[in-house]
């Protein structure tokens, strides 16, 4: 009924291709995983998805819990900078030594500015140390009881599912077990989904 009446909605996402074969966006208590090739541009999509959500959807009231164990998240923040001022991040750090002219200006430091001034008030919380299913579910439990949190719809994301710690005694294998499965009863008592990216290996092309 909630979804007829309008009263409850998925997080749509600024992809026409991806609201159209999904349920017009991101379920509410649904798991996703983006899966792909080393380089493909998964974090490049979770990075945009995870800011732009809040445009595309300004009356909805929720949170982001982005888990990063593959790079610090001053460098995700980084990224998000350098698309906006279409400039590689190797220009962004004023580091390109063969095309200095496309390095920092004064002038884009001041979009940049502008742009982080959009963006810090946003509810993004980031955790970049890696952990087991288990520390993964303690720390969500607590971000969600910070009291501007706990009234609000929480996404959390994973990048990536490949490196998060083993559970004591367990192989790789079980231990994305037991992440899915601690993903799936954490849905149960928080309203939330989830979003986890996944690393295919060469071989799957064979």
């Amino acid at each position: 009924l909630d979804r007829m009446s309008g009263k409850r909605k998925s997080l749509k996402t600024c992809w026409k291709k991806f609201n159209q074969v999904s349920m017009n966006g991101i379920e509410w208590g649904s798991i996703i995983t983006i899966a792909g090739m080393s380089g493909s541009g998964k974090t490049a999509i979770l990075n945009e998805m995870e800011t732009s959500l809040f445009k595309q959807n300004p009356d909805e009231k929720f949170a982001v819990l982005s888990f990063n164990f593959e790079m610090l998240a001053r460098r995700l923040v980084g990224r998000k900078i350098s698309a906006k001022l279409n400039k590689s991040v190797k220009q962004l750090y004023s580091a390109d030594l063969e095309e200095k002219d496309k390095n920092l200006t004064k002038e884009d430091l001041e979009l940049a500015k502008e742009y982080i001034e959009s963006i810090k008030n946003l509810p993004i919380y980031y955790v970049d140390m890696p952990g087991t299913p288990v520390q993964i579910r303690e720390a969500i439990y607590r971000i969600n009881d910070l009291p501007e949190v706990r009234d609000k719809k929480l996404l959390i994301t994973l990048d990536h599912s490949i490196l998060v710690k083993k559970t004591p005694g367990k192989d790789q294998m079980e231990t994305l077990y037991d992440l899915s499965f601690e993903a799936n009863q954490i849905k149960k008592n928080i309203d939330s989904s989830f979003i986890f990216l996944s690393q295919l290996n060469r071989s799957i092309e064979s």
